[in-house]
């Protein structure tokens, strides 16, 4: 199929084609430049004997006489001459002609617009020639000295010549064979000086293919070089390169986190076993087998919670979710959000403070990423703010931007903890967090939501503060 060619193929074809045009084109146009040159040399010397042969035509009386040499004479009679000639009267008559001329030459050359005109035509001989034919009157010779001399009345003589196309046919055919051997050779020659170009051409293009082809995905150092490229495929060179760290970044990353995903797991699930072995071989006792029971509950929440951060985390990366946003009441979802933590935050003695009074009554944006995002933030200050500590939670706006800060006394972050808290499966000391463990995945949901609706979130240490700022646009409904 013409589609599944190559490149080399197509640029073969088309160099090589057009130099067949060209190598055409240049014959065609030589041999037709030197046959005009050719036939004019004919033509001219056809007007040459027309003016010849009419001043040898005289008039005399009713006679016509040819004022012509012997040697000319002989020539005109001889039969391998290749010149012809024919006097005709303009009734027909036949008045003097060329030996070798047996039927008539063809009748050229009787009107003005005719008059040295040349024509092709067939020779008496059988083969093709050139003619050329005109009227005139031949000069009256008058033989008295008398001057009232009575002069005849003038006759009108048409005149043709003709001449054989052999020579000139068979050097047009010598130079028909040279050309198109001179054709042949140069096509010859531009086809492998074709093949040649196209080859180094297209080296670069096969180093690429090759290197391709060779390069492991997955490993990020791996680059695709090609000394000396063309301008042509750096922009390639340096999209694909691109692309391969992009391919790299995204198998480690779905390397480490399924790794982390499945140790985040088992943990919860060896400590769910482990209740339900223990409650199963003990002896029956109600108010133990509520305490199983509810740390069993205990841990299926966390699970549940690391699972739906997970899917949320992966429709997220994906790119093509989509998610509905209306109005919503920030400072109402926010206690909505708190409330999960209320007793967590009374059981550590945590001072809380809150400051809505800049929070806006409506605010455009999807509800359900809102309490995502607002319940890991809150989640995370609880678990990990020193015991006694405190929290405050402050929302204004800011122009058009939602800024909502929560700030937590510093559970021993310093400057440089601030480049790993947004990483995945990055997580504090779990003694901070009241011995319950967390995913460590809590920031960085946080941050993937913020970046889907194109706002900002940074993390800042004040002394002995540590602050989360969170600033939304809002979405048009």
């Amino acid at each position: 199929m013409v589609g599944l060619r190559s490149i080399r193929t197509q640029l073969l074809t088309a160099l090589f084609g057009g130099s067949i045009i060209i190598i055409l084109f240049g014959s065609g146009f030589a041999y037709t430049l030197v046959k005009k040159h050719l036939y004019e040399e004919v033509d001219h010397f056809l007007k040459d004997k027309l003016a010849y042969q009419q001043m040898a035509a005289v008039q005399n009386g009713e006679r016509i006489s040819f004022l012509l040499s012997k040697p000319v004479l002989e020539r005109f009679h001889d039969p391998a001459d290749p010149d012809f000639f024919q006097f005709r009267f303009l009734d027909g008559r036949d008045i003097y002609r060329s030996s070798g001329l047996v039927n008539d030459l063809p009748l050229v050359g009787l009107d003005v617009e005719d008059s040295f005109k040349a024509f092709d035509c067939n020779l008496p001989n059988g083969r093709r020639g050139r003619c050329m034919g005109m009227v005139f009157a031949p000069e009256q010779l008058v033989e008295s000295d008398d001057p009232d001399s009575e002069i005849s009345e003038s006759v009108k003589i048409h005149l043709v010549v003709a001449r054989d196309r052999a020579e000139i046919d068979k050097s047009l055919q010598s130079l028909r064979l040279l050309l198109a051997g001179i054709g042949i050779a140069v096509a010859g020659f531009s086809l492998v000086a074709t093949t040649f170009i196209v080859r180094n051409a297209l080296h670069p293009m096969e180093q690429l293919s090759l290197q391709i082809e060779s390069t492991p995905i997955g490993i990020e150092n791996n680059k695709v070089f090609i000394p000396d490229a063309p301008s042509e495929i750096l922009p390639v060179i340096d999209r694909l390169n691109h692309l391969l760290g992009r391919v790299a970044t995204a198998i480690d990353n779905e390397r480490q986190f399924t790794s982390n995903a499945a140790h985040e797991l088992r943990n919860p699930l060896a400590g769910l076993k482990s209740q339900l072995e223990l409650a199963l071989g003990a002896v029956r006792d109600p108010d133990a087998d509520e305490q199983t029971l509810a740390r069993a509950l205990s841990i299926q929440e966390q699970m549940e919670k690391v699972v739906g951060n997970l899917l949320m985390l992966a429709r997220l990366d994906s790119g093509r979710e989509e998610f509905d946003a209306r109005e919503i009441d920030p400072s109402k979802l926010l206690r909505q959000c708190w409330k999960p933590y209320f007793e967590k935050a009374a059981e550590r003695n945590l001072e809380v403070r809150w400051n809505l009074k800049g929070s806006p009554e409506s605010f455009s944006m999807s509800p359900s990423l809102f309490k995502i995002m607002a319940s890991n933030l809150l989640g995370n200050a609880v678990s990990y703010v020193p015991y006694a500590g405190q929290i405050e939670i402050d929302v204004e706006m800011e122009a058009e931007l939602l800024v909502i800060s929560i700030s937590n006394s510093n559970p021993g972050l310093s400057e440089r903890d601030l480049g790993f808290i947004f990483k995945r499966f990055q997580r504090g000391d779990a003694s901070a967090a009241g011995g319950s463990g967390h995913a460590g995945i809590g920031l960085s949901l946080c941050q993937r939501i913020v970046t889907t609706i194109k706002g900002q979130l940074v993390a800042e240490i004040n002394a002995d503060w540590f602050r989360i700022v969170v600033k939304l646009p809002e979405v048009s409904i």
